[in-house]
């Protein structure tokens, strides 16, 4: 998956609160993409803007 394709899956679905390879501190409850070595990371955060335990993914 490209960026491209990323950005149309999120409006395709209407997703809002999320952070796409900004440059920031992570947001409370939001999902976190990120590219590194050719794969994409997905992550939420809780109440207090932390990544959740277990909740990691990987995209191709």
């Amino acid at each position: 998956m490209n960026k491209k394709e990323a950005i149309r899956i999120i409006n395709v679905e209407k997703l809002q609160d999320y952070n796409m390879i900004e440059v920031r501190d992570n947001r409370e409850n939001e999902v976190v993409l990120r590219h590194e070595n050719n794969k994409w990371i997905v992550y939420v955060t809780d109440e207090r803007a932390i990544k959740i335990t277990n909740s990691q993914g990987y995209l191709c």
